[in-house]
């Protein structure tokens, strides 16, 4: 089986999607595909040619040249299967050879969630909304699709009514391991940006309440730098100097960050899947988090939920944790137990299942 496995991310952009690509690259080298021939085809612009590039065109080169690379691949033989890493590129379907197996990965209806305005965030532009009907008809003539959670299949199902059987659910891997325990420090960790659905603004909230208890307890908060929002909010309730903002941390930091930490707090509205939980875990650390849309079948019992507004429920499950030295040490546990059903050798011997089914 000839396998091309089609980014869309900008090479040397620091991104998830560039992370699965990583993921994806290494499985596809095991023993489980040695008889397969596989390429790795880059179809975007680089990331220093984009940057370069005003913000107002940078949507529109990405995707022109996208497309016109992909259209390039039609001279390619059939009897090639063509996997998309990311599902808000899923309009490659609409310029790819129909003769090959062509295959989705889905991994968040966040785009559609937005036009419909179940998140709250900006309505897409007119090109954007091309984009996503675009998407829709490439998600619609996928030969499969791969969602990374139940929950994304189901709002495949319920929102764009695409036929159940050909949408398999693959969990994402992880592959850090509890032998990377760190040296606990005085703080929570959050790590995330700034869309609404992140919920960042309730991580302030619980940490200011969290302050009356423990005034020495610090916030360290990952990503991009903080929004007005937050920035208000921070000295609203005078966490100024509560709180170091860092501002998108390398790998090696933020497995510093994850691995010293006291606990996650991750009160996100929305995920399709969620690493954050799932690598805290990995790395020694117990982990809050909110009961909503895909981490309820990513943590299961092994982390303390609530819903995401529910600020007096996290900061009951924060403060467990913080005062109870015997209950964090069996929530590690929990949480290393956990991890192993998200294992690179589980994960690769699934995908190789996937792309044999046949319907």
């Amino acid at each position: 089986m000839k396998i091309n496995i089609l980014s869309t991310a900008p090479l040397g952009q620091i991104s998830s999607m560039n992370h699965y690509l990583n993921i994806l690259d290494k499985v596809h080298d095991s023993e489980c595909f040695s008889n397969n021939s596989v390429h790795i085809k880059h179809l975007s612009l680089s990331n220093s040619f984009l940057e370069k590039t005003p913000n107002s065109l940078k949507n529109y080169f990405h995707h022109f040249f996208v497309i016109l690379n992909t259209l390039f691949l039609r001279f390619q033989n059939s009897n090639t299967t063509n996997l998309i890493v990311d599902g808000s590129h899923s309009y490659l379907v609409n310029f790819l050879k129909r003769k090959n197996i062509n295959i989705v990965f889905a991994h968040d209806l966040i785009p559609l969630l937005n036009e419909i305005g179940t998140l709250k965030a900006d309505k897409p532009s007119f090109f954007g909304r091309q984009i996503l009907k675009l998407n829709k008809m490439g998600l619609i003539k996928a030969n499969k699709i791969i969602a990374i959670s139940n929950s994304t299949k189901n709002d495949l199902i319920n929102l764009l009514k695409i036929q159940e059987s050909k949408i398999h659910v693959l969990h994402n891997p992880i592959s850090a391991n509890g032998t990377a325990e760190g040296i606990k420090q005085n703080y929570i960790f959050h790590i995330g940006h700034n869309g609404h659905y992140k919920n960042r603004e309730s991580v302030l909230k619980v940490f200011s309440e969290l302050l009356e208890f423990f005034p020495d307890l610090k916030l360290k908060m990952a990503g991009p730098p903080p929004s007005l929002e937050l920035k208000e909010l921070s000295s609203k309730f005078k966490l100024v100097n509560k709180i170091d903002w860092l501002e998108f941390p390398s790998d090696e930091e933020v497995i510093n960050l994850y691995k010293n930490a006291k606990l996650l707090l991750f009160p996100s509205r929305y995920e399709g899947f969620g690493w954050p939980p799932l690598e805290a875990q990995a790395l020694g650390t117990p982990v809050v988090c909110s009961n909503v849309a895909s981490l309820p079948e990513v943590v299961e019992d092994s982390a303390l939920t609530s819903a995401p507004e529910d600020i007096e429920t996290f900061v009951e499950h924060c403060r467990k944790i913080l005062s109870d030295s015997k209950f964090s040490q069996e929530m590690v546990d929990r949480g290393y137990e956990n991890t192993k059903r998200f294992s690179l050798d589980q994960y690769t011997k699934k995908l190789k299942e996937i792309y044999e089914y046949n319907y």
